[in-house]
């Protein structure tokens, strides 16, 4: 039986080839720990998906503001 934590995002890694953003992939090779992908199976410069949705909520919080749920006209 598998472990229940092999399906579970946060326990797995992708490699900077799977992610198709240019910045991030190219911060990742630069930056990320040899490991096996969990997308493509090759051992590559890789980051945890958990690091990858961390560096990404701080580049969204870093970048944009959120808007009321009912904007006036000038939002």
């Amino acid at each position: 039986m598998a472990d229940a934590d092999e399906d579970e995002p946060a326990g797995k890694r992708i490699c900077h080839a799977c992610i198709g953003e240019a910045y991030l992939a190219a911060e990742v090779n630069a930056s990320g720990e040899e490991a096996e992908c969990d997308y493509c199976g090759e051992t590559a410069r890789s980051i945890s998906i958990e690091g990858l949705a961390e560096r990404v909520e701080e580049a969204f919080g870093g970048h944009y503001t959120r808007t009321a749920t009912e904007p006036d006209s000038s939002q």
